[in-house]
């Protein structure tokens, strides 16, 4: 029987094969996909014709991959992502004309590229590929009937023409079509978007998809497009409600507000923005500081779209134009309006990733260099908080030097809003303060290896103890749960470091803390706080488990796998993409425990988990956008390829040590022995085991 993994690899060769002939097309056409449909999506679409010759591709992988006793499962797993992550640029394959060996270096090019993925450039797995791949491309590639049948497919490729401008092809017609058809409440209210969506096909509601800016709706299950979509609705049902809201005391703007409200309701954000931009032109002419409040709100509303297109910098620069043209008449206004603008910078940043961070920390930072510490203080130490909040979330995304810099700059905003916010005057935000001030310690110290290193940990969770003094669950339940599962974290951050019946005792601690605060955070109210609590909690039994022998590790383990999972029913890669990451890590360690433990296959299924949980975190924790977590993983896939290196079902260890030694190798290049020095000091020990067992 054909695997799925052997067809779906078998249809990406196909489309390769069909595009590499269809020079004139492409070529007559000047188009270029760039991305905007995968091949995986046109392998969909594939003629009837063309099925039975996928089937005897998939045949020939089965044959060349899963018949090669020489390889394990985790090899063949590589080999069939490597066919899959190697697809060329249409260009490119133009390029390469009809020669196959041409086409093979071009996608072994593609794979030495990827430095985010070290099993792809390994000189071993690249001469399995080319094994397997080479006969297959020459096959494909001389054969006239193939050729022929794919031709009416390639003229289909819509996105090559819709690269162009030329909105001619039947597809583009039918999907824009479909989607203009559609009412306004269908796709701006959720609870109609949700009846829209089972009237139409997934080809329109991947084509609604694209028009918020995803890049590859065809790659979601259709469960995620449809969350992404409902999601994407409730942000334009907001939306709609402040364009209604705007100020327009002369009538002037009136039939452009409607107009930019009617295509909100369509999703035409395009439309949206330019619809704005010419209500902000008019209200330009007037000057007067009523006029600059309207021309802000209309400002506002261009900038929320580029957040909801996850435009951090268009947005920026609106929101500091507007901001600064309040200057000139209440300087107060304008430090006001800088920290209320870094708030949805801010939350857009830390939920989709991107360069909100940075954004949120330059409009704070243009507001503390006014005189505002001695016209208002209160407001200054406001400032300063929302700073340090800023800097320390992207301090702890950022690796080397500069990481640690954002993360000592962030103590000091905190330590400088204490300054002002006392215990005695302000006890409500001193309390908030010295939580925030006890994150960035303990992200400090879990970088910083020996005495200094616990030294900031136990700084931490005094910071966390006093805040608790204040912020009590009967006076203040949502803040004492949040202070709880944030001691927890520095609790077992302590207790991970901590050997002994002290370590046990403080995990024991930080377990205790993270079941106060789910108290709090039930299933039915707060579920992204839960979702967190969840998997801290997790992280934590998963600890007490690698620490614990017999049946009582093994149930805590299975406890952990239990609440990380719980954590992905509410943490989805479109709803929270970085939390998602972030749980399927976690999760990989608690599975390469269970697998760790587990004789036979059984114990060989949960390994091979982890490295799938481990592959799905790098899809979001990108080298370029989080290089600390992104080494953090790395590191993880090295672990669980030393267990499966050393599980009883292994025959041929060497291939998972190399790829261990090559996923440390990787994590290395971010650990800096100076200011990551306990991560490196961890890595270098893995590394030097490796290498002597080599």
């Amino acid at each position: 029987m054909l695997s799925n993994r052997s067809l779906h690899a078998a249809n990406v060769l196909v489309c390769i094969g069909g595009l590499a002939t269809a020079t004139g097309v492409i070529a007559g056409a000047g188009a270029i996909v760039a991305g905007t449909m995968s091949l995986r999506e046109l392998a969909k679409r594939l003629p009837p014709a063309t099925q039975q010759l996928s089937e005897d591709i998939a045949r020939n992988l089965r044959d060349a991959i899963e018949g090669n006793t020489g390889l394990d499962d985790s090899r063949r797993d590589i080999l069939y992502q490597m066919i899959e992550a190697s697809a060329p640029a249409p260009q490119s394959i133009v390029d390469a004309g009809q020669q196959p060996e041409a086409l093979l270096k071009n996608m072994q090019a593609r794979l030495r590229k990827r430095k985010d993925q070290p099993d792809y450039v390994l000189e071993d797995n690249l001469s399995e590929f080319r094994k397997v791949v080479g006969p297959i491309l020459t096959k494909l590639l001389n054969d006239p009937v193939f050729t022929a049948q794919l031709a009416p497919l390639r003229e289909r490729a819509f996105w090559e023409m819709k690269a162009t401008g030329e909105d001619t092809n039947e597809r583009v017609r039918r999907i824009e079509a479909a989607v203009a058809q559609a009412p306004g409440p269908a796709i701006s209210d959720p609870k109609a978007l949700r009846t829209w969506m089972e009237k139409h096909s997934r080809e329109t509601l991947e084509g609604l998809a694209l028009r918020f800016g995803h890049a590859a709706p065809e790659d979601l299950g259709l469960a995620e497009l449809k969350s992404y979509l409902i999601s994407k609705a409730a942000d334009l049902k907001r939306l709609e409600k402040v364009v209604a809201a705007l100020e327009d005391p002369t009538g002037r703007i009136a039939n452009l507000k409607a107009a930019a409200e009617a295509a909100i309701s369509n999703g035409q954000l395009e439309e949206a923005k330019a619809r704005i931009a010419d209500a902000l032109e008019i209200q330009r002419s007037e000057r007067t500081l009523e006029a600059l409040k309207a021309d802000a709100a209309l400002a506002e509303v261009e900038a929320e779209i580029a957040l909801i297109e996850t435009d951090h910098d268009s947005a920026f620069a609106l929101f500091r134009g507007i901001a600064e043209s309040f200057k000139p008449f209440d300087e107060a206004a304008f430090c006001r309006r800088c920290r209320e603008y870094s708030r949805p910078l801010y939350l857009s940043a830390r939920r989709y990733g991107g360069t909100g961070l940075a954004r949120a920390a330059e409009l704070l930072q243009l507001a503390l260099a006014t005189p505002l510490r001695q016209s208002d203080p209160w407001l200054w130490a406001a400032i300063q908080n929302n700073l340090a909040n800023a800097l320390r979330a992207q301090g702890e995304r950022t690796d080397g030097p500069e990481g640690a810099d954002l993360l000592a700059q962030a103590v000091t905003a905190y330590r400088a809003a204490l300054e002002v916010r006392t215990r005695d005057v302000q006890p409500v935000d001193w309390a908030a303060t010295q939580n925030n001030l006890a994150n960035a310690l303990q992200a400090q110290g879990k970088r910083t290896g020996g005495p200094e290193g616990a030294k900031l940990l136990a700084q931490a969770v005094t910071a966390y103890r006093a805040a608790l003094e204040v912020c009590t669950r009967d006076a203040e339940p949502v803040d004492w749960a949040m202070a709880q599962n944030n001691l927890a974290n520095a609790l077992q951050s302590q207790g991970k470091r901590t050997d002994g019946p002290a370590g046990a005792d403080l995990l024991a601690q930080a377990v205790a803390a993270y079941r106060a605060a789910l108290e709090v955070h039930t299933r039915d109210a707060r579920q992204v706080d839960r979702a967190a609590t969840q998997n801290n909690l997790a992280a934590a039994l998963s600890e007490q488990g690698e620490r614990t022998g017999g049946p009582e590790g093994a149930d805590l383990l299975a406890q952990a796998v239990a609440a990380y999972r719980a954590a992905l029913e509410v943490n989805t890669r479109d709803a929270q993409p970085v939390d998602w990451a972030a749980t399927q890590n976690n999760l990989a360690v608690a599975l390469r425990a269970q697998g760790s433990r587990t004789g036979g296959p059984e114990g060989a299924d949960l390994l091979a988990q982890a490295v799938a949980a481990c592959r799905a975190a790098l899809e979001v924790r990108t080298r370029d956008a989080q290089p600390v977590d992104w080494a953090m993983t790395q590191e993880n896939l090295a672990f669980v390829n030393l267990a499966l290196a050393d599980h009883e079902t292994c025959a041929a260890p060497r291939p998972h040590l190399e790829a261990a030694l090559a996923h440390i190798e990787a994590a290395l290049e971010v650990f800096d022995p100076v200011h990551m020095a306990f991560n490196h000091a961890k890595a270098t020990e893995l590394r030097d085991h490796l290498q002597a067992r080599l």
